[in-house]
């Protein structure tokens, strides 16, 4: 994700707002580039919301601050379990969806 600006005339700083955010991102302070900084459990928070403030080099004063939502994608990490134990018999010569 990217929130820098498409002109060279302007030259932007970002950072995160850490009192919005444990350090689970990380920005690259000249492209605006987030990046993760640890690794996620879907199962465990599904969505990240972090503050990225963004001033101008030559104007510091000038600060903006916007909220970013993530939504982190599930991965299937788990293995399946059923509610209880089951005994199953299949023939040998059985055929498929019989």
């Amino acid at each position: 994700m990217c929130v820098r600006r498409n002109t060279e005339d302007f030259k932007d700083r970002y950072s995160i707002d850490h009192n919005t955010e444990d350090r689970y991102f990380t920005i690259d302070a000249n492209t605006g580039t987030i990046k993760t900084a640890k690794v996620f459990d879907r199962e465990e928070t599904p969505w990240y919301n972090i503050t990225v403030a963004a001033s101008e080099i030559d104007s510091p004063g000038l600060l903006s601050h916007v909220p970013v939502e993530i939504k982190i994608l599930d991965v299937n990490d788990n293995p399946p379990e059923l509610a209880r134990d089951y005994d199953v018999i299949v023939c040998e010569n059985a055929k498929p969806n019989q």
